[in-house]
């Protein structure tokens, strides 16, 4: 009896590879797109959620570069600028979904403000209180006598001295000067725009 011999088929582990092949080339493209641009660099998540990484002309934690990646298309951004840019791999991409994907970055953009603005409020609501209630700083302070400088304005909490900010309309946070100058921001103080007044 002849022996039957089977031929290969393009289906099975062969499509499932391909697909695979395409996320890759997807992820890598994205990623590319991104360090041209920004200067960021990132290992993509392609699991359709917003993922966002730090800009290198910002400070620390910034995050203000964002992606969604799916397994066909990508969509990033940049918090700062507003711009917004869709990325597609080589096989066919469902405008539908692309277009979901983009509301969606829209409503997280939105949050994020809404969340911000909060922690911005919240901070300001302490550095208010703590403007009223902590005493002026000691002028024999370790960091003041290091640096011969003059307490000014300066108040202190424990051993920190305390830098109130102004936006130029009121107090919105401030920044703790440890006795061998570390500095720390207030969590939620709006730095942008913010400065210490002149005596």
């Amino acid at each position: 009896m002849p022996v039957q011999t089977k031929t290969p088929t393009l289906g099975g582990a062969w499509a499932a590879r391909k697909v695979f092949s395409d996320q890759i080339d997807l992820e890598i493209k994205l990623a590319d797109q991104i360090l041209a641009q920004t200067g960021a660099s990132s290992s993509i998540i392609a699991d359709g959620d917003i993922h966002r990484l730090d800009h290198p002309d910002g400070s620390r934690g910034n995050k203000r570069v964002w992606y969604v990646c799916h397994h066909d298309f990508a969509v990033w951004g940049d918090w700062a600028t507003g711009e917004q840019h869709n990325v597609f791999g080589d096989g066919p991409h469902d405008p539908e979904k692309a277009e979901r994907a983009r509301q969606e970055a829209r409503q997280r953009k939105q949050e994020r403000r809404l969340e911000q603005a909060r922690k911005h409020a919240q901070a300001m609501d302490k550095a208010q209180a703590a403007l009223h209630n902590l005493p002026w700083a000691d002028p024999l302070h370790h960091y003041l006598v290091r640096k011969k400088i003059e307490p000014f304005s300066l108040r202190q909490e424990g051993s920190s001295l305390v830098a109130f900010m102004t936006d130029g309309h009121g107090v919105i946070g401030y920044q703790t000067i440890s006795p061998d100058g570390d500095k720390r921001f207030l969590a939620g103080t709006a730095k942008c725009g913010a400065y210490w007044p002149p005596p």
